[in-house]
């Protein structure tokens, strides 16, 4: 079984934030096995030969000793709505291939396109992306998201984004919103009203 994966944005045969994608893995694999990653996505993306000339999600699963890779055309979501939901003290600090706690949680509230998870009265993510509030000035991002993104580090290293830290009822204090991750970058993220936020 394959404990954990990594999500890479490969455009025109061309990965995405591939420093930042190596930079986690190795994070992560230390901190589960207790040993240094033996896995170079530069290498892996060499060896499948990518060269599909669209958006293509690459999936690179891995365990302790092995790893297998997995393409996907990417379609982006429609997110129209957003649902408000307390996760108590759940934890996802790694990027898990166990998703049930949040599949689950999405599908209790698939009235809604999308959930955005709240813990300990603290915004956080939601369920595909990491979000980024707007006050009419700056772009902010929660302090302490369940899962830090690539694409979150990637705006943050670049200070295009600032962090902060949110709670629930901050929300209303902020006109605007992006949604990213790995597939989705700043620029085609597009800026949906707080009004889509539902508490």
């Amino acid at each position: 079984m394959f404990q954990l994966f990594e999500s890479i944005r490969i455009f025109d045969g061309v990965p995405g934030l591939i420093e930042f994608h190596q930079r986690r893995m190795d994070y992560s694999y230390r901190l589960l096995y207790d040993k240094p990653n033996p896995f170079f996505l530069s290498d892996i993306i060499i060896k499948e030969n990518t060269k599909l000339k669209k958006l293509v999600k690459l999936k690179v699963s891995y365990s302790e000793e092995n790893y297998t890779c997995d393409f996907f055309l990417y379609n982006r979501r429609i997110i129209n709505s957003i649902k408000c939901v307390d996760v108590g003290k759940y934890n996802y600090n790694l990027k898990y291939t166990d998703r049930s706690f949040i599949n689950d949680l999405r599908d209790k509230n698939n009235c809604y396109d999308d959930i955005l998870m709240i813990k300990n009265d603290f915004v956080t993510d939601t369920s595909y992306c990491n979000i980024i509030f707007y006050d009419g000035d700056n772009w902010y991002v929660p302090l302490e998201p369940l899962f830090k993104g690539v694409q979150r580090e990637f705006l943050i290293h670049k200070k295009l984004i600032k962090e902060l830290r949110i709670r629930l009822k901050d929300i209303s204090k902020f006109e605007s919103f992006k949604l990213v991750n790995s597939m989705i970058t700043f620029s085609d993220s597009e800026i949906r009203s707080t009004k889509k936020i539902h508490f």
